[in-house]
Parts: structure tokens; sequence; C-alpha cells
């Protein structure tokens, strides 16, 4: 006899502290309200493509460069429909979730930098992890552990 069972899992909000580690959950991008959890995976061919995430030399702050590539398969790239978000490690194992202004003229196909820096002390960061949104779907992600020149 075959047997059918579906189950509902409600991660209730409290549960998704920036002190606790967190695997595989993505928070939707919204800025102001992080109710909304997603488990999901970047897409196979995403609109908005991190190309490289860089450490930058700066006194008193950790800051990183972030290279994207707009490469939706429409004729015109949205820059209102991107997001990206920049969520810092802490060496106590905290986390800190920033988001990054996208540029609204931004042309298909075309790299643009976006900039990101912890006003802190440099020693306090181990890493970052940096994702994209296209049209609120996950589109691509990329960690990185520190590495300043």
């Amino acid at each position: 006899m075959p047997v059918q069972a579906s189950e509902e899992v409600v991660v209730a909000p409290s549960v998704l502290t920036t002190n606790a580690p967190v695997t595989n959950v993505v928070v939707a991008p919204t800025p102001k309200s992080s109710s909304v959890v997603e488990v999901a995976a970047p897409v196979l061919n995403p609109a908005l493509k991190i190309q490289e995430v860089r450490w930058v030399k700066t006194p008193g702050a950790a800051q990183v460069e972030v290279r994207l590539r707009a490469q939706t398969g429409e004729r015109q790239f949205e820059g209102r429909a991107a997001q990206v978000g920049i969520e810092w490690e802490l060496v106590d194992g905290t986390r800190q979730e920033e988001w990054l202004a996208v540029p609204v003229e931004w042309e298909n196909f075309a790299v643009k930098t976006l900039r990101a820096r912890y006003d802190g002390a440099v020693a306090r960061v181990r890493g970052c992890t940096v994702r994209t949104w296209y049209r609120q779907q996950l589109q691509d992600t990329k960690s990185t552990e520190i590495s300043i020149p």
C-alpha cells in the first residue's frame, strides 16, 4: 500500500537570529522585513552573475569590491529588479547583513563594480557572503574569507 505524506515546515522568526549558524536558508530580499524565508539554490543561468569578490586594503575597515555582470535573456536588464546583499561573518560567529545600492541604469551584459565596507575593526571580520537577486529570485552566491593584500 503506497503511503503519501506531506509536511509543511514553519520557521519562527526567533530561530533566524544573526548569532545562530544558518545553512541553506536564504532570507528573501526585503531589507526592511526578514520574516519571509526561502530555502533555495542559485539558478543555473543567473541574470546577475558575481564575477569576483575582492578584498581591498582600507585603513580602519574591511572593504570588498564586488564585480557583477548583468546577463539576462531579456532585451533590457532592469536595475530596479536587482538586489545585492552582503553578509559579514565576524570572528565571534555573528553575522551582519547589508544591502548594496544597485544602479538603476544598467545595460544588459555590462559589468559593474559595487563596494561594501564594514566599519569596524578589520580583525573582527572573518569573511563575507555576497548574494544577488533578480525579480525576487536568488541568482548567485559567493562566499570568501578575508584576504587583504
